[in-house]
């Protein structure tokens, strides 16, 4: 469990950087959503779980991926 909660501070972390360093919110939020996601599955929580997964899939259905296009 002390793994799996540096883990989750880690992610934390990145979220933080995200939106003060790098400026980007988007990606802040995003890290965010996957931190949560994390979260439940170290809890062994499967019933919100399975609802943050139904969200994010939403998410990532509507998401604007052009920008990975482009990527090198």
């Amino acid at each position: 469990m002390a793994e799996r909660v540096a883990y989750i501070h880690k992610l934390n972390e990145m979220q933080v950087k995200l939106r003060d360093e790098a400026q980007d919110p988007v990606a802040s939020i995003g890290f965010g959503l996957f931190k949560m996601w994390i979260a439940a599955v170290a809890a062994n929580d499967n019933q919100l779980t399975r609802d943050i997964a139904a969200h994010l899939a939403k998410y990532s259905e509507v998401g604007d991926l052009s920008a990975l296009e482009n990527a090198p």
